[in-house]
């Protein structure tokens, strides 16, 4: 049944002051209700910073796009590699909901905050004179974070990293008001290292060594999880490891006479240590580049003993930008061996030194990520393969 028309104005007028009442009492007049516009909410980390009109969303949602992808872009990633996230580090959102119109900011506020920093970037122009590390000793870096942040300086590794006055190296990145987290997965070839069986010759000195079987390396696909703010790296982690092919073992003929050698486990007879990695090629797990190594990594604590693989003269004490501190040790015979990025010297230039003698201690100088003790062979000027003589 129909209402009568007198009854629908009563409703009508009754509705109108329940709603006026409802606004009245929560603060808002009606009048200023059925101004209000359509908006959206920039929140950061719980705190509404901006407020834009609706129609200015898409472009919001594509500046934030921009703005995140472009750190991809700048960073030295492998063309190879899975990109798992690229997210904001700061928790932001968007929310809509109405507001009034002299509330409202403009989208351009937001661009200009997203290329706003916290901190600006540090910069070094090289003067005369100056070298790599010490400049590093100033800023307090290792050699390898100034390359990671002056990738230029990776083309000039086979020159010792050379610099020149007026060039200029970013020192600290910037440090911007929104950071963005990159995660991603990159596969990696590696070498596995072949074991050495070792024959044992009365006639032969110990600094000696007859290689009656070359060892063959093995490979594996090793998958690292990377973690990058910001355009640089936080975190690599190796997840997952492949074989791809076995080594195969050498048979070397040695010198009775005592040398240091691989005991197993964490013993690698001139430190003790985690192996991080082997002699020959090898690629970068962040930008695949393929590189040759042409000793063993063995990483352990600053201030490990770093020990004499066999009897000889110390021939070098010494340090530069590559190499840190370093120790070269001549056994005879054309052997000589090498001892990378030292934190501290036990011997002096001309000291001799018997097998086992501590020449050092394990440390983090010249192009290292961390502590560990890098060990060379070299035989008649040609760098060797450790295993075959450790």
């Amino acid at each position: 049944m129909r209402l009568k028309k007198k009854y629908k104005v009563i409703l009508y007028v009754t509705l109108t002051l329940i709603l006026g009442w409802i606004l009245t009492v929560s603060g808002i007049s009606a009048y200023k209700y059925l101004n209000l516009v359509d908006a959206y909410d920039f929140i950061v980390d719980g705190e509404v910073k901006y407020t834009i009109p609706s129609d200015q969303y898409d472009d919001l949602e594509l500046l934030m796009k921009k703005y995140k992808m472009d750190f991809l872009s700048v960073s030295n990633i492998s063309n190879s590699a899975k990109i798992l996230s690229v997210e904001f580090k700061q928790d932001i959102q968007v929310v809509e909901r109405k507001v009034e119109e002299e509330e409202l900011d403009s989208i351009d506020d937001i661009a200009l905050e997203f290329q706003k920093n916290e901190e600006e970037a540090i910069y070094h122009t090289i003067v005369e004179n100056d070298n790599l590390w010490d400049i590093g000793v100033t800023y307090g870096m290792n050699l390898a974070k100034i390359v990671e942040y002056n990738p230029f300086l990776g083309a000039r590794e086979e020159k010792d990293y050379m610099i020149w006055p007026k060039e200029v190296l970013l020192m600290k990145p910037a440090n911007p008001v929104y950071d963005v987290v990159v995660k991603l997965q990159n596969t990696a070839l590696e070498p596995v290292p072949f074991e050495t069986i070792k024959i044992e010759d009365k006639n032969l000195f110990t600094s000696q060594r007859i290689i009656l079987k070359e060892g063959i390396e093995g490979e594996k696909n090793v998958v690292y999880d990377i973690v990058m703010e910001n355009g640089y790296a936080t975190s690599i982690e190796a997840i997952q490891e492949t074989i791809l092919k076995e080594p195969v073992s050498a048979e070397v003929k040695v010198g009775t006479k005592r040398t240091l050698s691989y005991g197993g486990g964490n013993n690698y007879g001139v430190t003790t240590g985690r192996l991080t990695s082997g002699y020959g090629y090898r690629t970068h797990p962040i930008s695949g580049v393929k590189t040759f190594h042409n000793g063993i990594d063995i990483a352990a604590p600053t201030g490990t003993g770093v020990y004499s693989y066999a009897s000889g003269t110390v021939i070098s004490v010494s340090q530069n930008n590559t190499l840190g501190k370093y120790i070269a040790i001549d056994h005879g015979n054309g052997l000589v061996t090498r001892y990378l990025h030292l934190s501290k010297f036990n011997v002096e230039k001309g000291d001799k030194v018997s097998t086992g003698d501590r020449i050092g201690s394990v440390g983090n100088t010249g192009y290292s990520t961390g502590p560990h003790l890098h060990f060379e062979v070299l035989k008649n000027g040609s760098y060797q393969n450790p295993w075959n003589y450790i």
